[in-house]
């Protein structure tokens, strides 16, 4: 069954003895093509989390199995990172050519999406509810909410800066869906 929540559609519900499809061998010319650097290690991410990405690397946990929607999950934030860099750079190139700012700033468009993201957390931290700061954020809303569906990175160009759309209505956006779904 397709299931629609808020006039899109999403893809059908597992059943709970229905495995979800891992990736685990993935072929050298499909690793080529493939958007993201895939990084397992012990180290990175830490605490309670599987998976981290920043810019187009995905650490992920030793032990932890890869699937499907937890790559599309992670797609969905090396995109919504790329954008934010990519503003901040047309940004700086713009104070450049206008006001004859310095070029070397140019350079924080590098961790600019960390400190975008980290500021994201902190204004959900003042907003009840507050053990729920990072799931709020308007950046792992819309990851949540987008990632059962396969297409959704695909067509990037539809999505285009969603997560604003989602900085003031995180909380409704998630409202309806279980744990498990989170």
């Amino acid at each position: 069954p397709v299931v629609r929540r808020f006039g899109r559609r999403e893809s059908r519900t597992r059943r709970p003895d229905e495995q979800e499809p891992r990736i685990n061998e993935i072929t050298v010319a499909e690793n080529k093509r493939r958007q993201m650097k895939i990084v397992y290690n012990r180290f990175i991410p830490f605490g309670r989390f599987t998976a981290l990405t920043v810019l187009v690397w995905l650490f992920v946990k030793e032990g932890v199995a890869l699937t499907a929607r937890l790559l599309n999950h992670e797609k969905i934030h090396m995109r919504q990172q790329l954008e934010i860099v990519a503003v901040c750079l047309l940004g700086t190139v713009a104070a450049h050519l206008l006001f004859g700012v310095s070029a070397w700033w140019m350079l924080a468009a590098v961790p600019a999406p960390l400190s975008i993201y980290g500021l994201s957390v902190a204004i959900e931290v003042l907003l009840p509810p507050y053990n729920r700061a990072y799931g709020n954020s308007c950046f792992e809303t819309e990851a949540i909410y987008n990632q059962h569906d396969p297409s959704y990175t695909r067509r990037w160009w539809r999505h285009l800066f969603a997560w604003i759309t989602y900085i003031l209505t995180a909380n409704i956006h998630t409202s309806h869906l279980k744990n498990d779904r989170r």
